[in-house]
């Protein structure tokens, strides 16, 4: 006790004994400098996610602006510089690890009171350190707060294609857009000519039943976007749709809101397979043959499929 701050002291050690004579020789000696005082942290006025330019539009990344005001006792700091790190705080890190520095609040001013941290991922809890650095590390003072980042919205859909037209409707495709954060209810329709209300509509995507490489890689859709099914049937809770085009009879979980599909091709394999459906008692589904020389015949109870001619 009662050493002097930033101060090298040589110790060395023995042990003592009742008999004087036991007393054991001198350890070596080790060399250890006393820490200096450390600096008052600095008070955080500000830390708050911002939009950045074009947030509307889906852009990243998402910065988080932070202020502080330096503290008033430097104790024994000589100061070098502020810096801010971060790291997701859902992460299973130890104690100190896993943070990563922020270039743009490293700052070699002590005036300083503000910076913004950049490049971080949206909708995501982030801890942050933030400390005053001194020439000599033992005096530095850091001080932890967390912040969640702003969530990024769905980019448009794309590719908008008229597929057929009718005397009083008109059947289109598009390609969504990057989901994003957007826990999606479904699609808004705009048109400004176009009598009755159009309000919203919903839609499931059933591109997770491709190899993951998109329509034109699936076994199930090998013609692509086009003409996969034509006409559907409930039965069961759930609503089943006519393969057509598609090598797989497709299945609407009314329940889940989940799309599944039942495999045709050791059935058939030719286009324009089924043209509508209907259900029957025993629970059973029916396909009207198109390009087909069968009926096709869904077991809804067991989803299994079969041909009768």
């Amino acid at each position: 006790d009662n050493l002097d701050t930033k101060t090298w002291y040589t110790v060395r050690v023995r042990m003592a004994c009742h008999d004087w004579r036991l007393i054991s020789e001198w350890s070596e000696e080790v060399l250890v400098r006393t820490p200096p005082v450390v600096a008052e942290p600095a008070t955080v006025t500000r830390l708050a996610p911002v939009e950045p330019p074009g947030y509307l539009r889906g852009s990243t990344p998402h910065p988080v602006a932070l202020g502080w005001i330096a503290g008033n006792d430097t104790g024994e700091c000589v100061f070098s510089r502020w810096t801010a790190h971060y790291r997701r705080a859902e992460a299973d890190h130890g104690v100190g690890e896993g943070f990563v520095a922020s270039a743009s609040c490293t700052v070699a001013s002590r005036s300083a009171r503000q910076c913004v941290l950049e490049g971080l991922t949206s909708n995501t809890l982030y801890d942050i350190r933030f400390c005053e650095h001194c020439t000599d590390p033992l005096a530095d003072a850091c001080v932890d707060r967390q912040v969640r980042t702003l969530p990024s919205p769905a980019s448009r859909p794309v590719n908008v294609t008229v597929v057929e037209r009718g005397r009083n409707k008109v059947t289109f495709e598009f390609d969504r857009g990057d989901v994003a954060d957007c826990a999606s209810l479904g699609w808004h329709i705009d048109c400004p000519r176009c009598s009755g209300a159009l309000g919203m509509f919903s839609m499931v995507d059933i591109r997770e039943e491709t190899d993951g490489t998109g329509y034109q890689n699936s076994p199930f859709f090998p013609d692509g976007k086009i003409k996969k099914f034509r006409g559907a049937a409930t039965s069961n809770g759930k609503v089943y749709f006519a393969p057509h085009y598609a090598n797989a009879v497709g299945i609407y979980h009314l329940e889940s809101g989940n799309f599944s599909t039942i495999d045709i091709t050791p059935f058939e394999r030719k286009r324009e397979k089924w043209a509508g459906a209907v259900a029957v008692e025993g629970d059973k589904v029916i396909f009207a043959p198109y390009n087909s020389h069968d009926i096709g015949i869904v077991d809804t109870k067991t989803d299994t499929f079969r041909k009768k001619d």
